[in-house]
C-alpha cells in the first residue's frame, strides 16, 4: 500500500510538471505571437512610394476592372516563362542582371530509359545513384559548370530549372564547392526536383552567380530587399516590396528590418524605375513582372521574370496569378476575377494546372 501511495504521489507530481511545462510553452507562444503582431502593425505602417515621375505610371484598373475585361490565360508552364527565353532578350538592355549561362542536357533517354531498364519516376526522384538521373534526363557539361563557378567572385553559384528555381530543396541548389562530386550532386538534385515539382524535364539547365543576400546574421533569414515591378504595353504599371511580411514580423527587430527594406527601394526607385521602363519596351508582347534584389554590397540586380497572367486551377477550382501580386492591388486579377471568371471550356492537352 505505501509503494502504491508513493508511485501515486509521483505520478501527481509528474503530471502537475507537465502541465505546468505546457502552461509556460503555451504563455511563451501566445506571448511570440502577440509580438508578431505587434510587428506586423508596425509593417503597415511602411509602403513604398512611387517614382518621381507619377505621370508615367498607367492607372488603368484604378476604378476597378472594365466589364469587358478579359486577362490573357495562359498554362502554367507557357514556354515564355523559361529563363532560355527571356533572359537572352533581357541580358543586352543595359540592366543589371545576375551572371548566367544556359546549358543544354545532352544524351538523356527519357521515357525509352525508363521503358528499357523498368523504373518508374518514382525511382527516379529516390535514388541518390546519378547514373540513371542523367540517362533519363540528359547531362550538362560539367567542364563549363566548373569554369563557371570559378569565374565568380565568391567562387559560388547556384541551379534552376528553366521554369523557376527549385522548389524543394532549399539550399540544395547551391554550389558552395567546386568539386566533381559536389557539382554532380547538386545536378541530381536539381533534375529530381523537376519530377517532384511535375516541371516539364527536359529544358535547359540555368546556372548563375550565387548572390549574398544575407542581412540577417543568423542566417536564419536573409530579409534583403526586393521589389516586383509590373509592366506591360511599353509601360510601367506599379511596383511592391516583394517579401514576406510574416518572416519579418518574426524576426528580432523584423518592423526595423522593414524599414530598412523600403527605404532601400525608395532611395533607388528612380534608377529601379528606368530599368524597368527600358525592360518594358522590349517586352511589349505581354504583360510581365521583373524582380529586383540588393545585395549586401548595396547592388541591385534583376533576377526574374514572368508572365503576368491567369492561370485555372482544376484542383481549386478558379485562377490563379501567374505573378504574385501585391494584395488590394487593382491589378491584381486573383482577387478581381479569380472566383468569377469562367472556367476553361476545353481542357488543354494534359498539360492544365493542378497548381
Amino acid at each position: 500500500m505505501t509503494t502504491n501511495a508513493s508511485n501515486n504521489g509521483e505520478s501527481s507530481d509528474a503530471e502537475q510538471q507537465d502541465a505546468e511545462g505546457f502552461a509556460e510553452l503555451t504563455a511563451m507562444e501566445e506571448e511570440m505571437e502577440a509580438e508578431k503582431r505587434e510587428a506586423l502593425e508596425e509593417i503597415a505602417k511602411f509602403s513604398v512610394s512611387p517614382p518621381s515621375e507619377l505621370s508615367r505610371y498607367q492607372d488603368r484598373f484604378a476604378d476597378g476592372l472594365p466589364s469587358d475585361f478579359r486577362p490573357e490565360v495562359v498554362e502554367f508552364f507557357d514556354t515564355r516563362n523559361r529563363l532560355s527565353h527571356w533572359f537572352p532578350r533581357l541580358e543586352p538592355l543595359n540592366i543589371p542582371t545576375i551572371d548566367t549561362q544556359i546549358l543544354e542536357l545532352e544524351g538523356g533517354g527519357g521515357g525509352e530509359f525508363l521503358e528499357e531498364e523498368e523504373i518508374d519516376p518514382i525511382g527516379i526522384i529516390m535514388t541518390e545513384d546519378p547514373e540513371p538521373v542523367f540517362k533519363f534526363f540528359g547531362q550538362p557539361d560539367f567542364s563549363v559548370i566548373t569554369s563557371f563557378v570559378e569565374n565568380t567572385d565568391n567562387k559560388q553559384a547556384f541551379l534552376r530549372s528553366d521554369y523557376k528555381s527549385a522548389t524543394n530543396l532549399g539550399d540544395g541548389n547551391h554550389i558552395e564547392v567546386n568539386s566533381r562530386a559536389e557539382i554532380v550532386r547538386t545536378v541530381m538534385h536539381q533534375l529530381q526536383d523537376r519530377l517532384m515539382a511535375e516541371m516539364p524535364p527536359f529544358t535547359p539547365l540555368p546556372i548563375r552567380e550565387h548572390l549574398d543576400l544575407d542581412f540577417y546574421p543568423d542566417g536564419r533569414y536573409t530579409l534583403h530587399p526586393e521589389v516586383r515591378f509590373f509592366i506591360a504595353d511599353g509601360e510601367v504599371l506599379y511596383h511592391f516590396p516583394r517579401v514576406d511580411k510574416e518572416t519579418f514580423a518574426r524576426a528580432t527587430d523584423g518592423a526595423a528590418h522593414y524599414e530598412r527594406v523600403i527605404d532601400a527601394i525608395d532611395d533607388n526607385i528612380d534608377q529601379l524605375y528606368e530599368w524597368a521602363s527600358r525592360a518594358a519596351q522590349e517586352f511589349d508582347d505581354a504583360s510581365w513582372s521583373l524582380d529586383f534584389v540588393m545585395d549586401t554590397d548595396d547592388n541591385w540586380f534583376a533576377t526574374d521574370m514572368a508572365l503576368n497572367t491567369l492561370y485555372y486551377s482544376s484542383e481549386k477550382n478558379r485562377w490563379h496569378n501567374l505573378s504574385e501580386h501585391d494584395t488590394g492591388s487593382p491589378y491584381n486579377l486573383e482577387e478581381q476575377v479569380g472566383d468569377t471568371f469562367p472556367e476553361p471550356e476545353i481542357p488543354n492537352d494534359g498539360g492544365e494546372s493542378t497548381r
